[in-house]
């Protein structure tokens, strides 16, 4: 019983965000991936900037909450790939331990994308 998502609205709390990572299906709280890009600036000889570019950066979050079918549902282990709502394939980086929270228990990850993002 622990492998199957929520059947109803009324258990869905945190949202409704569906992840399946391995198998085991959990509601995720706050899926708002973070696209990322970083300026790289280029000097001329006298230390001003002649010219720069933006670089996309992987998308990433940290902080993202997985409420448990119950407090024995397996958690997610890091370095664990799984397909995100948008399609895109991500990596986990870090994992909380589970903690109860009201009557649902949760999880925090942080996660990041294996590839940058198409737009």
């Amino acid at each position: 019983m622990a492998n199957l998502p929520y059947s109803s609205v009324a258990s869905l709390p945190f949202g409704g965000k569906v992840l399946t990572i391995n198998a085991v299906s959990y509601i995720a709280r706050n899926w708002k991936p973070e696209k990322k890009s970083r300026k790289i600036r280029k000097d001329d000889e006298n230390g001003d900037q002649s010219a720069f570019m933006l670089r996309a950066e992987p998308t990433s979050q940290s902080g993202l909450q997985l409420q448990l079918a119950t407090g024995t549902t397996a958690i997610p282990t890091m370095g664990t790939e799984f397909t995100g709502p948008d399609s895109l394939t991500y990596v986990i980086l870090d994992v909380s331990p589970s903690y109860p929270q009201g009557e649902f228990w949760m999880v925090d990850i942080s996660y990041e994308g294996k590839a940058l993002p198409t737009d």
